[in-house]
């Protein structure tokens, strides 16, 4: 669920296609998907990023198919194995806000994998900031590493019936986790992150 975050994203895909978000429209290639008013992308008030903002909203916003009112950048995937890339920064949010900001993949119409920062007091204490969450439609936090300050680097990939996540760290990817399908297929890998505390911060 999307409360009230703000990103700056940067995104592409090795041997595909690379997207700087240079241009003040974007190109014929995306889609701004808002299935509910109040989201907003902005191209223009950061050269070079595509700054996605989202007002509170009493409900949240599903990211599951069923209930996919969650605002989304979209870009058709090959049908073939692939891989995406990104750069993305949280600037703001408040500290009773929810919310998950997923690169996301769909096996088939009726579920999804997600793989992005994710922030609920709830669940992880309201003295502790976002973690990066891998998830799959019915389980949450398949796998998690620690959300670093400032801009963060991530992938998803796709191979065959398998989506792993990865974070970069200096120059290298570390792979942190899978979600295979069918969904009764769930393999984890790679090591688990400590989790850092940090109260929310604002830029």
């Amino acid at each position: 669920m999307f409360r009230r975050p703000a990103a700056t994203l940067l995104a592409q895909s090795n041997g595909g296609w690379e997207e700087d978000f240079s241009e003040p429209t974007l190109g014929g290639s995306w889609n701004w998907v808002v299935p509910k008013a109040g989201p907003e992308l902005d191209l223009a008030a950061r050269s070079g990023h595509a700054r996605l903002s989202i007002p509170p909203s009493p409900v949240g916003y599903g990211l599951w198919p069923s209930a996919a009112d969650a605002p989304a950048l979209v870009r058709e995937a090959p049908a073939a194995d692939w891989r995406v890339e990104c750069v993305l920064e949280v600037i703001e949010y408040s500290g009773t806000s929810n919310y998950q900001i997923a690169l996301s993949g769909f096996p088939n119409p009726s579920t999804f994998v997600g793989w992005g920062p994710f922030f609920s007091p709830s669940l992880q204490g309201s003295a502790h900031g976002p973690d990066l969450w891998l998830e799959q439609m019915g389980a949450g936090g398949l796998a998690k590493a620690s959300m670093p300050e400032g801009p963060v680097a991530l992938a998803l990939e796709k191979r065959g019936d398998t989506f792993t996540a990865f974070v970069r760290e200096g120059m290298e990817w570390r792979e942190v986790g899978q979600a295979v399908f069918p969904l009764s297929l769930i393999h984890i890998s790679g090591p688990r992150d400590r989790t850092r505390s940090r109260m929310p911060s604002s830029a």
